[in-house]
């Protein structure tokens, strides 16, 4: 089972903030232990949401608004896990790193999720 585990976004990585060394020098050594575990599919850290932008499609008028923005993601890991269980421990390892820190642990869709029917018509 694929997890998307995501971060929130706080004043510190709103501000272009790195963590210090020392949570740096843990994180290197957590994700090469999720690495090893053959759990870790992709991790990245995304900049401040000021140089982003959201795009809205509404009553076909689409809009582009430029960030910052409220209440956003500031890093993902994605996992191959054997249960939600799983990927939240993962998930609280993680968020120990830093101290404080909000995760949110989502289960990635696979074409299987999807309705037989809704599937065939997307094959054309």
């Amino acid at each position: 089972m694929r997890f998307m585990l995501m971060s929130r976004a706080d004043q510190h990585s709103e501000a272009g903030e790195f963590p210090t060394s020392e949570v740096m020098a843990e994180m290197g050594a957590f994700m090469e232990e999720i690495t090893k575990a053959g759990v870790l599919i992709s991790a990245e850290g995304l900049l401040p949401s000021a140089g982003g932008s959201r795009i809205t499609l509404s009553g076909g008028k689409l809009t582009v608004t430029d960030g910052p923005f409220p209440d956003t993601i500031a890093n993902f890991a994605i996992v191959n896990v054997a249960s939600k269980a799983e990927a939240i421990e993962w998930a609280s390892r993680w968020a120990r790193l830093f101290g404080e820190l909000e995760c949110e642990v989502r289960l990635i869709s696979e074409m299987t999720d999807i309705p037989s029917e809704v599937a065939a018509a997307s094959n054309g």
